[in-house]
Formats: structure tokens, sequence, C-alpha cells
């Protein structure tokens, strides 16, 4: 399975850059695509031509998010603004300001 972001315990150190959150596609000239396979995090990056291979067990992952392949989200493609004011809702009234001193 494809992943799209990698949270660590620790700070990964590989050629491209070290981070704690590794994320799929290209930045800065570093293409890093991220695999699940066998209890490991395969981690692929193509720097400056060269690639390079580094397996993360699990027990250095905080969390990942699989990617879903580009698929649109149907709640995303709607967008807030979109939306009528009776689907939003009425904007709630005060609440923010300080209250008056009395006296």
């Amino acid at each position: 399975m494809e992943l799209e972001k990698v949270h660590l315990l620790r700070i990964l150190q590989m050629p491209g850059g070290t981070s704690e959150i590794l994320l799929r596609g290209e930045k800065n000239g570093t293409d890093t695509r991220m695999f699940y396979t066998e209890g490991l995090i395969c981690v692929k990056r193509k720097v400056q031509g060269v690639n390079h291979t580094r397996l993360v067990p699990l027990n250095n992952v905080q969390s990942m998010e699989e990617y879903n392949g580009g698929k649109p989200n149907k709640k995303a493609e709607a967008g807030s603004s979109k939306r009528s004011e009776l689907e939003q809702g009425e904007k709630a009234s005060g609440g923010r300001g300080r209250p008056k001193k009395k006296g």
C-alpha cells in the first residue's frame, strides 16, 4: 500500500533531508515515495538522479496516512463557500467582546 504521510517518533536521516514528517511527492528536487510492506515502511527517494531506499520499522512510526490515488472527496468538492446561508446556519451573536464594567 502506498502512503501519503508518515510521522516518525525519531528523525529519519537519509539523503535529501532529514525530517520527522515524511510527505509523498516532490519537493526541492527530492522525489519521495513510501510503501507499507510486511511490517516495514519502505521509503524510496530520488535525489539528483540517484535512488536511495530506507526501511523503517513500525516501532519508529507514530502515525501514517494512506495515499488514496488522488480521488477527490465529495465533501471537499462542495466547499464551504458554495453552501447557502441556510445550510451554513446563522452566525452566533456576541460572546467575543469583553463584558462592560458596571458602575
